[in-house]
């Protein structure tokens, strides 16, 4: 079995414990799970629903990352079938750490519950969730370290976390665990389960084809800590997903000028949710549509088919930040060209990394912060109020979070005369001193030809682009991107296009 299940692509891997050497699949299933089918109590309770609009749903998500030192590590049942009394206590002990801000974080005793919870249940031969949360709540529990595991202490004390039953939709569960921290969950598990190692379990089929005492499940109950994806599909639903590949593979099989790319970041992602969260500049204004064009005379100009602005400029190019799921390009791709033309007109005798947390959380009129932003107002805030540096200012979006609120605006700045400005307080970064204001001269457009384009990069530095993107835009790798046709014939889910702006360096 468990060579058939590593051969297969069922999303996990199988592994040989030698603690279940020598058991049947019987005696696995009698000692080694625990939990009674959930009663009709259970069944019956109302679900908690979780508004899921907006919301982004990361491909991975571990509550001992968001809660360090509040998460306990799982104790061994053992031999004894009382998943329903560990499951309860190890979600108990984890949610009041959190809840209480790390002020207690108990590891509490399921053996106190397996002695003394005596109502309907049964001890290590099973029991029902149900009511290990009813004795949590009106008797309460003492810790491992007082009841331990085998022990036949009796103590009581009462910390009365609230047993919820929560939603089965996969997304909502995500929610409730990276809001609130560990869920239980009642599993019905198979003879694959005790082989188990890693990945996304679901029973695999291996077994079909063999006698019934090959094939038996039993219930379980768990402790829930995080979620991870397979391939980033499920948390799609009966989206797009942003990342699909029967898409990479046909750009990859095709000539298209440009070679596509699976992002893990991606996984989980709709293609809506990519749109919404990835991009974030704005259709041109009319402003910028009506700016008079600077027209470059390319007689006799010689324009190389290989060119890098960091080659001709070399320290004075800075490297891209990452923008996550803060929808603001119009900042990021404002604040990065400007940096590099600040360092190449200046010499080399500055050269700021600008920050975009500046612009996403300041400039405010018009702009949408996290959620879409204009660059021709991004470069009116650099001409007339400026900006620091991000070592100053650092963004401080969620690289997880959807877009959300915008941050207060943390740093301002005064005329000191002569369209000069200088800071009016000091940096975010309070291990920053040099709250310098960085401004502009006005922004020009050029043409939208190449080699127009070409010239000025060559000259002057890099340059800001509008780019209308589409779906296949969000796996590119590397190559010159065009869209390419591999969606046409899909429904409309598939085939949606966005605004995004960029920094050109060569």
């Amino acid at each position: 079995m468990i060579n058939a299940i590593n051969r297969g692509d069922y999303g996990w891997r199988a592994g040989n414990y030698s603690q279940f050497w020598g058991m049947s699949l019987d005696e696995g299933i009698r000692y080694r799970l625990g939990t009674n089918k959930p009663s009709r109590t259970v069944r019956n309770m109302n679900e908690i629903k979780t508004n899921l609009e907006n919301v982004f749903l990361p491909y991975y998500f571990n509550a001992a990352d968001k809660w360090p030192g509040k998460i306990h590590e799982p104790l061994d049942q053992g031999n004894c079938a009382a998943s329903w009394a560990f499951s309860t206590a190890a979600v108990a002990s984890d949610r009041i750490s959190i809840q209480s801000m790390g002020h207690m974080t108990p590891m509490l005793s399921p053996q106190n519950l397996i002695s003394c919870d005596t109502r309907n249940q049964g001890g290590c031969r099973g029991g029902q969730i149900d009511g290990a949360w009813w004795y949590l709540r009106r008797r309460g529990i003492v810790t491992e370290d007082c009841y331990p595991f085998s022990s036949s202490k009796t103590d009581s004390a009462s910390q009365r976390p609230q047993c919820m039953m929560h939603s089965q939709s996969e997304k909502e569960i995500m929610k409730e665990i990276m809001d609130n921290g560990p869920v239980q969950a009642i599993l019905e598990v198979y003879e694959d389960f005790f082989v188990y190692k890693s990945g996304v379990y679901r029973h695999s089929p291996v077994n079909n084809n063999k006698p019934p005492q090959f094939r038996k499940h039993g219930t379980h109950s768990v402790k829930i800590t995080g979620t991870c994806s397979k391939d980033g599909r499920w948390d799609c639903e009966n989206h797009a997903c942003l990342v699909e590949a029967d898409m990479i593979n046909a750009i990859n099989r095709g000539d298209y000028g440009w070679r596509a790319g699976n992002y893990s970041q991606f996984w989980g992602m709709s293609l809506d949710e990519g749109i919404r969260y990835r991009l974030g500049t704005n259709n041109p204004s009319r402003t910028v549509r009506n700016m008079n064009e600077i027209k470059t005379n390319l007689e006799n100009v010689f324009l190389p088919y290989y060119f890098n602005a960091a080659d001709k400029w070399p320290g004075k190019i800075h490297e891209p930040l990452d923008q996550g799921n803060c929808a603001a390009s119009w900042a990021f791709s404002t604040a990065a060209v400007a940096s590099d033309r600040i360092s190449i007109q200046s010499m080399g005798h500055m050269t700021p990394m600008l920050s975009p947390q500046n612009l996403i959380s300041c400039d405010t009129r018009n702009q949408g912060g996290c959620r879409g932003g204009q660059i021709d107002g991004a470069w009116w805030y650099l001409r007339r109020r400026g900006i620091v540096t991000e070592d100053c200012y650092p963004f401080s979006s969620s690289k997880t979070d959807s877009a959300s609120q915008r941050p207060q605006c943390m740093m301002h700045s005064q005329s000191v005369g002569r369209g000069k400005r200088q800071a009016t307080a000091r940096c975010p970064n309070q291990s920053s001193y040099t709250n310098d204001i960085y401004q502009s001269t006005p922004a020009y457009r050029i043409s939208s030809n190449e080699k127009e384009i070409m010239k000025e990069i060559m000259d002057n530095g890099p340059v800001q682009a509008i780019l209308e993107v589409y779906e296949d835009f969000f796996v590119y790798k590397s190559g010159v991107y065009r869209h390419s046709p591999v969606n046409n014939n899909k429904p409309p889910q598939f085939r949606k296009h966005g605004t995004h702006s960029v920094k050109i360096t060569g």
